[in-house]
């Protein structure tokens, strides 16, 4: 059973902590995550990129849906802080929950 160690051409950078961010480079990094770090356990998007990221590891040419799904699962846990590498320059809070509603998101453009 071979693994690969990919790295996707954009990282994602998650808060899973305080005011700590994570750079996740690619989907064997991202798989640790959503076993060991990951908040809430159990949803429909974070159990799809388990699957996709677990795929990600042992066949070639799937890393950029596993990147889609760690994001989705990013999102549906409000944890997706950037989702590419422009965005580095926003503030840390690109993409948190807006005040004034509780469905509405902020997403770097």
């Amino acid at each position: 059973m071979l693994t690969f160690d990919i790295k996707w051409i954009a990282p994602i950078r998650v808060g899973l902590f305080a005011d700590d961010v994570i750079v996740v480079e690619g989907p064997m990094q991202a798989l640790a995550l959503l076993h060991e770090d990951w908040p809430s356990s159990g949803g429909k998007h974070h159990q799809a990129a388990i699957q996709e990221c677990k795929l990600a590891c042992h066949e070639l040419g799937r890393s950029e849906k596993a990147r889609e799904a760690f994001m989705a699962a990013a999102l549906e846990a409000g944890n997706l802080v950037f989702a590419h590498s422009k965005a580095a320059k926003l503030p840390p809070s690109v993409l948190r929950k807006k005040p004034e509603t509780t469905t509405g998101y902020a997403l770097p453009m």
